[in-house]
């Protein structure tokens, strides 16, 4: 999946904005951060519970890599040259979902 694709996916979700982050952008909903990537656009960090990251985590290490803060997991770093478009799609919405305010996050299952 290439960035161009993660990035128009990400701000057409609702009320999502784009603002750099240190050394890498990120998208952001309601002040919140759900994604970040680097500017050379190989990979995106996306904030998801374990519930989503340890299966993919056991079944594609080489797609899927944990992303950690400190000694806490808080995500997958995910290998946007192999990962499978629809894929990266559900997980930006699950990491926007757990973000964003419930009334944004609801505006997605009506669409």
């Amino acid at each position: 999946m290439k960035f161009a694709a993660v990035r128009a996916f990400a701000l057409g979700l609702p009320e999502v904005r784009e603002q750099a982050h240190f050394h890498l952008t990120s998208f952001r909903v309601g002040g919140r951060i759900f994604a970040t990537a680097p500017l050379d656009g190989s990979t995106v960090n996306l904030f998801v519970d374990e519930t989503l990251r340890a299966p993919l985590l056991a079944a594609d290490p080489q797609i899927y890599e944990a992303l950690h803060w400190g000694a806490k997991v808080v995500g997958l770093r995910v290998n946007l040259a192999l990962a499978r478009s629809t894929a990266v799609r559900r997980l930006l919405e699950a990491s926007y979902r757990a973000k964003a305010p419930i009334k944004l996050a609801e505006r997605l299952t009506k669409a």
